[in-house]
């Protein structure tokens, strides 16, 4: 299985829209996870009416900010089951007829509330018992290695977001990626790079993951 990940800062830019549409035809994956696309309404169906073999979800912005998107090739069957400005959440079947479940994070980026996106992932890990996937932008590293450049991250932040995953059960997929996955594109001493967005999953035995 192959998943995407990416806080695209503005869904509604040509470009940005363009680099989607290229990744998605060089990776092929079966589903996608999308944050602050900044788009609701008539704007986010017509990128739902362009993106090809993909069914579409997604949580309208607020104002100019947030906005998520959840794409998920047409071949699989997929029932969105709760949703937040935060979360999508939902039940997968694969072609072959494994069941599992999907949960799209997009992190709080406020650090003093983002003890209530860790709060809603505990909720959420147990509505069922099926393998489930978890991933996004969590706006949160796990170690002080994960983040490259400007001042130290807050161990407190860190420590909370660790005892989350544990709390879940959850095992970090790694990434076929870059060891950071955002970047301020900053020049010099002023550069700062991180590993926010991830995938975890809980059991997913037999199936193939490139995430």
């Amino acid at each position: 299985m192959i998943g995407l990940s990416w806080n695209v800062r503005g869904l509604g830019n040509p470009r940005a829209f363009s680099a989607l549409k290229r990744l998605m035809k060089k990776h092929s994956p079966e589903i996608v996870f999308l944050s602050e696309t900044k788009l609701s309404g008539s704007k986010a169906a017509r990128i739902r009416d362009n993106i090809g073999n993909y069914d579409v979800f997604w949580v309208d912005c607020i104002g100019c900010s947030g906005g998520l998107m959840f794409l998920w090739k047409k071949e699989l069957q997929v029932t969105v089951i709760s949703y937040s400005v935060r979360h999508i959440n939902a039940r997968i079947k694969m072609e072959d007829g494994f069941r599992w479940r999907f949960l799209g994070v997009y992190g709080n980026p406020s650090p003093n509330k983002r003890v209530n996106s860790w709060e809603l992932l505990g909720r959420l890990s147990v509505v069922d018992r099926l393998p489930w996937v978890c991933g996004g932008d969590f706006n949160e590293v796990l170690c002080m290695n994960e983040k490259m450049g400007g001042s130290e991250k807050s161990i407190s932040g860190m420590i909370r977001f660790r005892q989350a995953i544990d709390k879940c059960d959850l095992i970090d997929l790694g990434s076929s990626s870059l060891r950071y996955t955002w970047n301020n594109k900053r020049e010099g001493k002023f550069n700062i790079q991180e590993r926010i967005d991830r995938f975890f999953t809980n059991n997913l035995g037999g199936i193939d993951s490139n995430l």
